[in-house]
């Protein structure tokens, strides 16, 4: 697991993002993606997946104990941006650092 401090918003992101490399799920109509965390915010989350769910699909975010409802807002190659249905606390987004 690697993982970088959290650092500051950058450009149109008012959240503060932590870029980690660490293994989740995607939880989608579809059935379950294996997924990599690459970086996580309180607002949403950036994945790598074999299989990217098209845009606008509703997914669910698992990380151990975390799960979070999402919505797919971008799709690029391999990689997803995940909108949170809400804000997650500080709390949840470091303990995704450990």
């Amino acid at each position: 697991m690697g993982a970088e401090t959290f650092g500051t918003a950058v450009g149109k992101r008012q959240a503060k993002r932590a870029r980690v490399l660490i293994t989740a799920k995607l939880q989608t109509p579809f059935g379950e993606i294996d997924a990599r965390l690459r970086d996580i915010s309180r607002k949403g989350a950036l994945v790598e997946c074999g299989v990217a769910p098209p845009v606008g699909s509703e997914v669910v975010f698992v990380r151990g104990q975390t799960v979070i409802p999402a919505r797919v807002a971008w799709a690029g190659g391999n990689r997803v941006g995940l909108e949170f249905h809400y804000m997650i606390d500080e709390h949840e987004v470091m303990i995704q650092l450990k």
